[in-house]
């Protein structure tokens, strides 16, 4: 009786250290299976690029009034659809009321270059920051020297 105890337990550490390895091999097999087009998936991008989103930026937005004390950045996470329109803003850093309100009303209006997975356009989500410097927007970065 006590030898069928023993090789009970055996059976039990040998069944927990391989099963493991099976599972593992299921998941590379699905990732084998999934086809190459279908893993390409391009990032959403604004129309005119990076320098065409802080221009349309710094001319639709309007720096509310009494704030020349207020720094930070303003993140505001957006839903991108499939023809890249932004349809649902949600914002993640604060810095007043005010300005991140204004924030999320230049946010509705841009669009997008949707992100695609191989071919098909998709729905999806990105951030967009607005740097307020001294109470307005300013997309200026001094170079530093450690001296």
């Amino acid at each position: 009786m006590n030898i069928f105890l023993r090789m009970e337990r055996y059976l039990v550490i040998l069944f927990l250290l391989v099963a493991p390895l099976s599972l593992s091999a299921q998941v590379f097999e699905f990732r084998r299976e999934v086809p190459r087009s279908e893993e390409r998936r391009s990032p959403v991008e604004y129309k005119d690029g990076q320098r065409g989103l802080e221009r349309f930026m710094m001319e639709k937005y309007e720096n509310p009034d009494g704030g020349r004390g207020v720094n930070g950045d303003i993140v505001v996470e957006m839903i991108v659809n499939e023809k890249g329109k932004v349809t649902d803003t949600r914002v993640l850093s604060r810095v007043s009321k005010a300005y991140d309100d204004e924030a999320e009303r230049v946010v509705r209006k841009m669009k997008f270059k949707p992100a695609k997975v191989g071919k098909k356009k998709v729905k999806s989500r990105t951030r967009v920051v607005f740097p307020i410097r001294r109470g307005r927007l300013s997309f200026v970065t001094f170079a530093t020297i450690d001296i």
